[in-house]
C-alpha cells in the first residue's frame, strides 16, 4: 500500500474508533451523565501519573484524590492520597447498543472520582456527558441521512416512472432545494433560540432524575439505566 493510500485508512480507523467509543457509551463512561455532585463543580481534569513523589515507577496509573483549598471555594490534588485507577470496574447500570445490559465500566477511581476531563457547573463528568451526549449526534445523522434517502428514492421513482411535467416540477423543486443558503438559515434560526440553557430546567435530566429515585428499570434519554 502507498503511502497515500495509508493516509485515508489512518483516518478511518480512526474514525471507526471515535464511534465505537461513542456506541459504547456506557461502558467507557465512568459515571451516570445526569449524576451531579455539587461539591466537585468546575473541577479540573485530573491527572494521571506513573511516578510517585519518591521516583518510583508503578505499572497502574493513579490519580491524587481532591482536596479543598483552605476556606477558599475549590479543591486541589493531594499529594498524600493517591488512588489507583482499576479497570473494568461495576458502576451504575446502562445498555450497551441500547439492548445489551451491563454495569460495567472500562475504568474508574478506587476510592475516589476521576474526572479525566473535569466537572462542569454541577458537578457532572464531562467525558460521561460527551460521549452519551455523542449518541444524539450519531443518531441525528444516521436518521438525517436515512431520510433523505428514502425521500430521494421516492422522488426519483416518482418523476422517472411519469416523466412529462411530473419529471419537469419534480426537477425544478428539487434545484430550488439544492440553491437556497441552507447554512444561513441555520444560522439565523440559531439567533433566536437561548444561549443558556438551565440544566435543571431541561426535561431529559429531570425525567431521568425523577425515575432514578423512583427506582423503576427503564433506560433514560442517553441509553442508561435507572
Amino acid at each position: 500500500m502507498t503511502l497515500a493510500g495509508r493516509k485515508p485508512l489512518k483516518w478511518l480507523v480512526l474514525l471507526g474508533i471515535l464511534h465505537g467509543a461513542i456506541a459504547c457509551a456506557g461502558f467507557f463512561s465512568p459515571y451516570d451523565p445526569a449524576e451531579q455532585d455539587r461539591r466537585h463543580a468546575y473541577v479540573g481534569p485530573t491527572g494521571l501519573h506513573f511516578l510517585d513523589l519518591e521516583g518510583h515507577f508503578h505499572l497502574r496509573p493513579f490519580f491524587y484524590d481532591l482536596s479543598p483549598i483552605g476556606n477558599r471555594t475549590g479543591f486541589q490534588p493531594d499529594p498524600a492520597r493517591p488512588i489507583a485507577v482499576k479497570f473494568f470496574v461495576k458502576g451504575n447500570r446502562y445498555r450497551l447498543l441500547a439492548f445489551i445490559p451491563g454495569s460495567r465500566h472500562l475504568f474508574g477511581g478506587d476510592g475516589g472520582r476521576l474526572y479525566l476531563l473535569g466537572t462542569d457547573g454541577y458537578g457532572r463528568d464531562q467525558l460521561s456527558r460527551i460521549l452519551y451526549g455523542g449518541q444524539v449526534s450519531l443518531l441525528a445523522g444516521l436518521l438525517g441521512a436515512g431520510i433523505t434517502l428514502l425521500l430521494a428514492f421516492v422522488i426519483g421513482s416518482v418523476a422517472g416512472y411519469y416523466a412529462g411535467w411530473r419529471d419537469e416540477l419534480l426537477m425544478r423543486l428539487a434545484e430550488v432545494f439544492l440553491c437556497l443558503p441552507w447554512l444561513y438559515l441555520l444560522l439565523g434560526l440559531r439567533a433566536f433560540l437561548p444561549l443558556d440553557v438551565d440544566p435543571l430546567a431541561d426535561s431529559g435530566s429531570s425525567w431521568s432524575s425523577s425515575r432514578w429515585s423512583a427506582g423503576r428499570d427503564q433506560p433514560d434519554w442517553f441509553g442508561a439505566w435507572s
